[in-house]
């Protein structure tokens, strides 16, 4: 693993590449009759957060929330899950965490969620109030000792505007799915 000071200085330098690139191309659109060059002042941002959304030894769940913008009506934003181990500090994948066999239910369990927290009727299409006919399963979750929590990012399964969806599922429905059912225990 590269020291935290080694991994800011590649991200600083990849978005300053990123921004050079980005003013040279709109300064060779600008008309030779102009003053001043197009470009100037690009208004590029990027931001990068990781926060604790649980942890309770041997689990620790952390979220790596991202924000880029270089353009456009709005910047684009999204929070990647992910837990670990303590014991071996290796992340938990979704290979790892669930049975093969677990997306179909995962699927349905994740529906239920959704009508829920959205507070979507049943018998109600999912689209309209989302841009999906079905919830898909991500792989992007994060555990806790009472279920898992699924995000989804702007535009994965709702509009923009709704932001980012997190749907729980308790853990007295998520253990017959689990390759080791006192995983988060």
């Amino acid at each position: 693993m590269r020291p935290l000071v080694q991994i800011w200085a590649r991200q600083r330098q990849q978005f300053e590449a990123s921004y050079r690139q980005a003013a040279t191309d709109s300064r060779s659109d600008a008309p030779a009759d102009t003053a001043a060059p197009y470009g100037y002042g690009l208004r590029y941002q990027q931001q990068a957060a990781t926060y604790v959304l649980w942890y309770q030894a041997p689990l620790l769940s952390l979220g790596y929330f991202t924000y880029d913008f270089s353009g456009g009506a709005h910047g684009n934003y999204g929070t990647r899950t992910v837990s670990y181990d303590t014991r071996t500090g290796q992340p938990l994948t979704f290979a790892a965490v669930f049975r093969p066999d677990a997306r179909p239910r995962l699927g349905a369990l994740l529906e239920a969620a959704a009508r829920h927290t959205l507070r979507i009727p049943a018998g109600q299409p999912l689209e309209g109030p989302l841009l999906v006919k079905k919830i898909p399963v991500t792989t992007n979750f994060y555990l806790t000792s009472g279920g898992a929590m699924f995000t989804y990012g702007p535009y994965e399964i709702a509009s923009y505007a709704q932001g980012e969806i997190s749907l729980f599922v308790p853990m007295a429905d998520l253990q017959p799915l689990l390759l080791h059912p006192n995983l988060a225990s």
